[in-house]
């Protein structure tokens, strides 16, 4: 399923991605990928999750996402670009401070 997700810590938001179809995989695949040490690679974003007590991951279906904007005409990949963006941009999270994937 295509969407936005957010790692959170309490009310601290670590991380925040997009799955689309194509390089990077479904929610599941990247979901699995950032919580296994050799998936990773031990990865920066591996390392600050685990260093966390308890991670929360929230999903947000692109379908959820059309609804509540106004922005229409958009593909899904360039949708769920702005709207990752958008919540990078607000929240700031410390596991986006890298390259966007």
């Amino acid at each position: 399923m295509n969407g936005v997700y957010v790692h959170c810590s309490g009310k601290k938001v670590l991380y925040v991605g997009k799955t689309t179809r194509g390089n990077y995989g479904t929610f599941g695949e990247r979901l699995s990928r950032e919580l296994q040490k050799k998936a990773s690679g031990d990865s920066s974003l591996y390392r600050l999750l685990c260093s966390q007590r308890k991670v929360t991951t929230a999903f947000i279906p692109l379908p959820e996402v059309e609804k509540r904007t106004i922005a229409k005409g958009l593909s899904k990949e360039d949708l769920a670009i702005l709207f990752e963006r958008a919540l990078i941009a607000v929240f700031k999270p410390s596991g986006n401070s890298g390259p966007a994937a």
